[in-house]
C-alpha cells in the first residue's frame, strides 16, 4: 500500500477499502491498477525528497532562531516549535515510505500505533502553533502597549507545553484503537480496527475536523482580518500626518506590512494545503457511510493522492516562506551560515508600532491618537520575522 494510504484518515481507508468490495470492482481493476502504479512511482520519490528537504529545513529554522539575535523573542519559541512538530510528521512519513522499498515497519504491532500516534500529535500541534503565533502577532500590533506583559518568553513556553500535552491526550487513542488489520483483498494497512470499534471513525473524523481545521481555520482568518485593518487605519494616518515628511515609507515605518505579509503568507498557505486532504477525507468519509461508491472512486483516489502530497508538502515549506517574506530572517540566516554582521541600523529588534499607538487605531478613532497634535511613538521591540 502506499503511503499515504498507510497515514491518512480512517475514512479514507474505509472507502478505500468498500470500493474493493463494490460490484464494479472488476471493471475499475485495470485502471485502478495503472493509477496506483504511478502514484506509487511517484510517492517513491517524492516522499523522501519532501522529508529530506523539509527536515533540513526546519532544522536551519530552529538554528536560526536559537543562535542568533532572533532567540531572546516570544516569536522564535512558537516559530521553533512549529518547525520541530513539522518534522516530527515528516519522519513518520518516512516511516510508511519504507513500505515502497519493501520494508514494511509501519506494519509492525507498536510501531504502527506509535507512528500513528506521532503523526496525529504532529498534525494537531502544527496547526495550533500556527494560531498561537497568530494570536501574538494580532496582540503586538493592535495592542502594542499589552505585548511586553502578554508576548513573553515565559508566556510562549506555557502555551507551547499546554498545547503538546492537549495533543497527546485528545490523539492516546491511536495507542489502543489502531493497530494493523487485512483488508479484503488479504493487504495490510495501519488503522483502525473498525471490526472491534465500528462506530467510532465518524466521532474520530468529526473531532479531528474541527480540532486541526475548523477552529485554526476561523481563527486564523478572524484574527488576520483584524490586524488588516489596524494597519490599514495606521497606513491611512501615516498619509494625513506625515505626508510631506521624509520619514514617510522608511522601511522602519513600514515594518507593519512586512510582518502582516509574512503572516498572511504563512498562514494562507497553512489553509491552502491542508484545505485539500480535509475536504477528502470527509468526502470519503460521507461516501463509505452512504456506501455511494462508483467508477469516481477512482477519481477520488487520484484527487485524495495529489492532496496528500500538498498535505506533506504543508510540514516541509515554512524555511522558505520565512526566507521569502521575512527580512529579519534572512539576515540572521546570513549571520549564522555566511558569517556576515548585520549593518548597526539593523541591529536593533524589528519596530511593530511606531508613531502611533495602534491600541488607538483599533479601539478609537484616528482623532483620539493624538490629542495635543503631535504624533506619538509606541515602540515595541522584537519579532523573529
Amino acid at each position: 500500500m502506499a503511503p499515504w494510504e498507510n497515514l491518512t484518515d480512517s475514512a479514507t481507508l474505509a472507502l478505500n477499502r468498500s470500493a474493493t468490495s463494490a460490484g464494479d470492482m472488476e471493471a475499475n481493476r485495470t485502471d485502478l491498477q495503472t493509477l496506483t502504479q504511478v502514484l506509487d512511482m511517484l510517492e517513491l520519490y517524492y516522499t523522501p525528497l519532501i522529508v529530506v528537504l523539509g527536515a533540513c529545513g526546519n532544522i536551519a529554522s530552529m538554528l536560526v532562531l536559537f543562535l542568533t539575535k532572533l532567540r531572546g523573542q516570544s516569536s522564535s519559541f512558537y516559530l521553533s516549535a512549529l518547525a520541530a512538530s513539522d518534522t516530527g510528521f515528516l519522519l513518520t512519513q518516512l516511516v510508511g515510505w519504507l513500505e515502497e522499498v519493501h520494508l514494511p515497519l509501519l506494519l509492525q504491532p507498536v510501531i504502527c500505533q506509535l507512528t500513528q500516534y506521532v503523526a496525529n500529535c504532529c498534525s494537531f500541534t502544527s496547526a495550533w502553533f500556527v494560531v498561537a503565533f497568530t494570536v501574538e502577532r494580532f496582540v503586538a500590533v493592535c495592542y502594542p502597549l499589552h505585548r511586553p506583559s502578554f508576548c513573553t518568553v515565559h508566556r510562549a513556553k506555557m502555551v507551547i507545553a499546554s498545547l503538546t500535552a492537549i495533543s497527546a491526550l485528545a490523539n492516546s487513542y491511536a495507542l489502543v484503537i489502531i493497530r494493523p488489520i487485512p483488508l479484503d483483498d488479504g493487504q495490510m494497512v495501519c488503522d483502525i480496527d473498525f471490526g472491534r470499534y465500528p462506530s467510532v471513525g465518524f466521532w474520530l473524523t468529526t473531532v479531528d475536523m474541527v480540532a486541526t481545521l475548523v477552529l485554526p481555520f476561523l481563527l486564523i482568518v478572524l484574527l488576520n482580518v483584524q490586524i488588516a485593518r489596524a494597519i490599514c487605519r495606521l497606513e491611512l494616518v501615516r498619509r494625513m500626518m506625515y505626508v510631506s515628511s521624509a520619514e514617510h515609507g522608511t522601511p522602519r515605518a513600514n515594518s507593519q506590512q512586512k510582518i502582516t505579509k509574512m503572516l498572511l503568507i504563512v498562514s494562507s498557505v497553512f489553509l491552502l494545503l491542508n484545505l485539500p486532504a480535509y475536504v477528502i477525507r470527509v468526502w470519503a468519509f460521507i461516501a463509505t457511510v452512504t456506501r455511494s461508491t462508483t467508477r469516481s472512486d477512482l477519481w477520488l483516489v487520484l484527487v485524495q493522492a495529489v492532496a496528500h502530497l500538498l498535505f506533506q508538502l504543508n510540514f516541509a515549506i515554512n524555511f522558505l516562506l520565512y526566507c521569502v517574506s521575512g527580512q529579519n530572517f534572512r539576515r540572521a540566516v546570513r549571520a549564522l551560515f555566511c558569517g556576515t554582521r548585520q549593518p548597526a541600523s539593523t541591529r536593533t529588534s524589528t519596530t511593530l508600532a511606531e508613531n502611533i499607538p495602534l491600541t488607538s487605531l483599533c479601539r478609537r478613532s484616528v482623532h483620539a491618537v493624538c490629542s495635543n497634535g503631535t504624533a506619538k511613538r509606541a515602540v515595541v521591540r522584537g519579532s523573529p520575522i
